[in-house]
């Protein structure tokens, strides 16, 4: 028997100050986000083929 090849990749990481970054990527979806409480955060997603960047920080949400 051959094994499957990886079909899904996820990861997450957090420091001490609160900083964080995740991610995931399938063959339907991915999306990537890093940021904090205090600045806001940052990221993308592709769904549909369509992709999203956008901002989330004390000047709301915006996609861009």
């Amino acid at each position: 028997a051959v094994p499957a090849g990886v079909h899904a990749q996820q990861y997450h990481s957090q420091d001490e100050f609160g900083n964080y970054s995740y991610g995931y990527a399938n063959p339907n979806s991915q999306k990537q986000e890093s940021g904090n409480a205090l600045t806001g955060v940052k990221g993308h997603y592709v769904a549909h083929g369509r992709r999203v960047n956008y901002v989330a920080d004390a000047f709301g949400y915006r996609a861009y």
